[in-house]
């Protein structure tokens, strides 16, 4: 599948700092099957990270010294 997430749904706040921004899902289909449902976590997890990648870019950029990231979340 071919399944594209842009997460900026309600802006973008870092490092972009645009908040007219907005997200999308591209390649969806009907189809909801369990690999379908994979493949879309898959791409959102994906996006997410590289925009944490981005954002971690940008602040080494800036003189920033990073050396731990900490990450907390979970289902309810």
């Amino acid at each position: 599948l071919d399944i594209h997430v842009w997460p900026d749904y309600h802006g973008n706040r870092s490092p972009v700092a645009d908040a007219s921004l907005r997200g999308m899902v591209t390649g969806l289909s009907l189809s909801a099957t369990e690999d379908d449902l994979a493949c879309l976590y898959l791409a959102t997890i994906q996006a997410l990270a590289y925009g944490t990648r981005h954002i971690i870019t940008e602040m080494k950029r800036c003189g920033h010294v990073i050396s731990t990231v900490y990450l907390c979340g979970g289902l309810r």
